[in-house]
């Protein structure tokens, strides 16, 4: 019986060693936590954002680890205090406004932005007024108090536009955020603008969602990825391994239905199932992320005329000075569909 299980002892182990010798899968990830290569990404705001639901799916869903990356996530309040985080040298990569690495480089900064993660308005408007109906012509949006979230805002600015553009009657009233309820419920507005999963929490509460605005402006540079020139210049390796990540993340956030839900269970676990499936579900009707994530120039180039016509920006730039889409092109070429 000894020799009999010593034999079998033997068989097991061999097998295990032809296994994760020759099984290409054994292969695609690092055996250990210390063979994971760390990188400090530093987001906006205090707390997780639904609207940067890929970054979490590629945390989650171990699409940094299948690439070889440990993320510490970090929070930098605002878009400002992102880039001096990351151009400061205290992250390596900032998940905020794109637009300040212009900004920054007109300044003699050198921050740049090798993605993009937001590029449709995500902005809802939500009504508790039967005699307001669903908006699908922009030309019925008229004639309403509007909440804003305070300039200069992005949702500010599209309101804006759209005012602008087509010659709407919205008086816009500037709320802040998180108040937008409040003020649909105190008759300051008749329409409150915001953003998933407050959307979805005001829809179950009886309230109507009347207008995406999204539907009715291009595409923006509205959130994108950002890092010093000298980290790219030393780490591309690690630069392409993070933008693998979350490309991957992108295309299955829309190839499987589930994951985006199942992510967001894990990390608003206090914000009920109901009203997270009905965030999820829109952001992928809204296809508010997307499918490839390198810049594009008229993008780009639009965003760059919003921040001169603000004073943000003094001159015009090219796109390539504040921008590199040498990993994001590689990155879709690998694993877009």
């Amino acid at each position: 019986m000894k020799k009999r299980n010593l034999f079998l002892t033997i068989i097991c182990f061999l097998g295990v060693l032809i296994y994760f010798g020759l099984n290409p899968a054994s292969k695609k990830y690092p055996q250990t936590i210390e063979q994971l290569q760390k990188v400090t990404i530093t987001q906006y705001g205090q707390n997780k954002i639904f609207l940067y639901l890929p970054l979490y799916i590629a945390m989650e869903e171990g699409y940094f680890a299948k690439n070889g990356i440990d993320v510490n996530l970090t929070y930098s309040g605002n878009d400002d205090q992102i880039a001096a985080t990351v151009v400061g040298g205290y992250a390596d990569f900032g998940v905020g406004d794109p637009i300040f690495s212009a900004i920054i480089q007109e300044r003699g900064g050198q921050l740049k932005t090798i993605a993009t993660l937001v590029e449709k308005a995500p902005f809802i408007g939500y009504t508790n007024k039967e005699n307001i109906d669903v908006i699908t012509n922009i030309a019925d949006f008229s004639n309403l108090v509007v909440s804003s979230f305070p300039a200069p805002s992005t949702l500010y600015t599209n309101l804006s536009n759209l005012k602008n553009a087509h010659n709407l009657n919205i008086n816009i009233k500037p709320i802040t955020f998180g108040a937008q309820m409040a003020a649909l419920e105190a008759g300051e507005v008749d329409v409150a603008m915001d953003l998933d999963p407050n959307v979805a929490i005001a829809e179950k509460q009886g309230y109507k969602a009347m207008i995406s605005l999204g539907q009715f402006l291009p595409p923006q540079a509205i959130t994108g990825i950002t890092t010093r020139a000298d980290f790219v210049a030393k780490n591309p390796e690690i630069v392409q391994k993070v933008i693998n990540a979350l490309q991957q993340a992108v295309i299955a956030f829309y190839q499987d239905e589930t994951i985006g839900l199942r992510v967001a269970e894990k990390v608003f676990p206090n914000i009920d199932r109901e009203v997270l499936a009905r965030a999820v579900a829109r952001s992928r009707e809204n296809a508010i992320y997307p499918k490839d994530l390198t810049i594009k120039d008229a993008v780009w180039q639009q965003g760059i005329a919003e921040r001169i016509n603000i004073g943000d920006l003094k001159h015009p730039q090219a796109t390539d000075v504040a921008t590199d889409n040498t990993f994001t092109t590689k990155a879709y070429q690998k694993y877009g569909k």
